[in-house]
């Protein structure tokens, strides 16, 4: 089975370079809608899939369970020690000194 092809036509022959450009719309087709058919509903398509062997797969894990903890700081003002309220401007300027 031969997984390549080799092209023996010349660039011209492939026809001419697509040339794309913006312009206005335009209308080509009007069909108003037939109020004949107005009740006549699609038929509703039905997919399903087909598997024509056994599946044959099987995925187990066992893995060990521990413990977690979620821990958080609350930043007002960067991470102050405990006895420092951020809110007290001389507390706070003792610190960054």
């Amino acid at each position: 089975m031969e997984l390549t092809y080799a092209y023996t036509k010349t660039r011209e022959m492939f026809g001419r370079q697509c040339v794309f450009s913006d312009r206005a719309e335009e209308l080509i087709v009007n069909i108003p809608p037939d109020p004949g058919v107005t009740g006549i509903l699609p038929k509703t398509t039905k997919d399903q899939a087909v598997q024509s062997c056994q599946e044959m797969s099987e995925h187990e894990v066992n893995t060990r369970s521990f413990e977690t903890n979620s821990r958080g700081i609350n930043h007002l003002e960067g991470g102050w020690p405990k006895d420092i309220n951020p809110s007290e401007m001389e507390q706070t300027m003792r610190i960054r000194k």
